[in-house]
């Protein structure tokens, strides 16, 4: 009974009693009645009238009481699409709660404007989350793009700090990808040229480009050289940069290792041959210079200087014979015209070219076939020469009095030649450089004159244009054993044969 909607029902009821009966009082004076049971009437009556026009205005009263406190409990539960939907009419002609109904109106009002304001703001949301999946769609595919890529790629920012880099640059210069806060593109990496190189492309002011080669050490230890293409990233219009400077690099590296070790080759190559040449053109150049001179006084001395030049000569020209070859070997211009060939045939040109150097150092030549139907698919003249010196190389590191022996026999599908002498020998160490280019063992260089370039064709001849193999066995002091395998054409009988045994005739 202590609640306000109780204490304001008791105060309209005595107000209304009240009321009635001064109003029964004026009319019963007004209209003279007389009589108790006419003015119980009037009374009733006019009590009936007052309590019903006061029950009426409560009850609006109330209704838009209940109407504002549902408006502001739904306020209260930030429910502001109901509120906004909800309506709130003026009443001019009421006086209780009016007061209230126009605050709620002006906040319903406010609530209206702020889901506008709501509805708006979630378009803006869906749209710019649209446009955040699209940009997240392209970087992905810029990622899997770099990925892809075979040459590493590595982003900074203004500030050197590493933004982006691929799995190849990871790889390379052995990066970890970090998911947390940009690091400085120096502490990541150890190779202080790039990093400088990246600096100072980022502080150009308009685009640059630059190209730089450096050398970096790879994971395994190993230097490689990179051709290192860096591009600054300008200021775009309309964007503030207070020191000027570009908002970044890029820098794209390509692997030249290759490159840089045939440009080392060559220059070996050229150095070589230089130095080669050098000797026989210094000799042919002071003999001719005797001879013109008069020097040499009588007809023997000028024979002698006349077959030192003419000697001189045939190395030189020996020498760019060999280089002529090989570099038509290494161009893919040599081996062109191939037929079959008798491999004995082949054999017994080269060892009879040979027999007049063997016989002059008393060293016996010894050819053997095991079989001479022996058919090879070959160049004539670049498989004659390759045999002419193997066999000219044993004879010539054969100490007099040795032994070559030359033999050719079937293995399988395989044609065969080897030839055995008892030479000088090669060490383990030695026999792992003797196909390169120039090599040649120090202490048989006085046994014979050559240009190192010999074993060198032979392997390219053999291998490169023909498809075969050489191999070499060698033991100091002992002798040496090349050993050069051929395919044998579809046609050629499978029948094996071996070489027969010193024993065998």
């Amino acid at each position: 009974m202590n609640s306000p909607k109780w204490s304001l029902a008791l105060i309209s009821v005595a107000l209304a009693i009240a009321l009635a009966l001064g109003i029964d009082w004026v009319a019963a004076e007004w209209l003279d009645i007389g009589s108790a049971q006419a003015r119980w009437w009037l009374l009733a009556t006019t009590l009936v009238l007052v309590c019903g026009s006061f029950a009426f205005l409560l009850g609006r009263e109330w209704s838009s009481r209940q109407k504002a406190a549902d408006d502001l409990e739904i306020l209260g539960r930030s429910d502001t699409h109901r509120l906004a939907q909800t309506n709130v009419s003026f009443r001019d002609d009421t006086q209780v709660g009016d007061d209230l109904e126009r605050s709620v109106a002006r906040l319903q009002e406010k609530m209206r404007s702020m889901s506008r304001q709501t509805e708006e703001l979630e378009k803006e949301r869906a749209a710019y989350e649209r446009l955040a999946k699209s940009y997240e769609s392209q970087s992905r595919q810029v990622h899997s793009v770099l990925s892809a890529l075979a040459e590493p790629v590595l982003v900074t920012d203004k500030r050197d700090q590493l933004v982006l880099s691929n799995s190849s640059a990871n790889r390379l210069l052995s990066i970890e990808p970090s998911a947390g806060e940009k690091q400085a593109l120096a502490s990541l990496v150890r190779c202080e040229e790039l990093v400088e190189l990246l600096h100072d492309t980022r502080r150009k002011r308009a685009f640059t480009e630059q190209a730089h080669e450096i050398e970096v050490e790879a994971p395994d230890g190993s230097p490689r050289w990179y051709r290192v293409t860096t591009r600054n990233i300008p200021t775009q219009p309309g964007e503030s940069d207070p020191d000027g400077t570009s908002q970044g690099a890029v820098a794209l590296l390509y692997d030249i290792s290759s490159q840089r070790r045939l440009q080392k080759r060559n220059a070996e190559f050229v150095t070589a041959v230089s130095h080669e040449m050098k000797t026989p053109l210094a000799t042919i150049s002071a003999y001719t210079e005797l001879l013109a001179d008069g020097e040499a006084e009588t007809p023997g001395v000028q024979q002698q200087f006349l077959r030192v030049i003419a000697g001189q000569s045939r190395l030189l020209s020996e020498l760019v014979n060999n280089l002529v070859d090989l570099a038509r070997i290494e161009a893919d211009l040599a081996g062109e015209h191939q037929s079959n060939q008798a491999l004995s045939q082949l054999v017994d040109a080269a060892a009879e070219g040979a027999r007049s150097l063997a016989d002059a150092k008393q060293i016996t030549l010894e050819v053997i076939h095991a079989d001479r139907a022996l058919v090879i698919c070959a160049d004539r003249q670049l498989m004659l020469q390759a045999i002419a010196h193997v066999v000219s190389n044993a004879i010539k590191y054969t100490p007099p009095g040795g032994r070559v022996r030359v033999g050719t026999f079937r293995e399988g599908r395989k044609a065969v030649l080897e030839v055995a002498d008892t030479g000088i020998g090669l060490s383990e160490d030695q026999q792992v450089r003797v196909f390169d280019k120039f090599y040649r063992v120090l202490e048989s260089k006085d046994m014979a004159e050559g240009s190192g370039l010999g074993l060198p064709l032979v392997k390219h001849i053999v291998e490169d244009v023909h498809g075969g193999q050489v191999e070499l066995d060698s033991s100091p002091g002992v002798g040496t054993r090349v050993r050069i395998t051929l395919d044998l054409p579809e046609a050629a009988s499978p029948a094996a044969s071996t070489l027969p045994t010193e024993d065998q005739p």
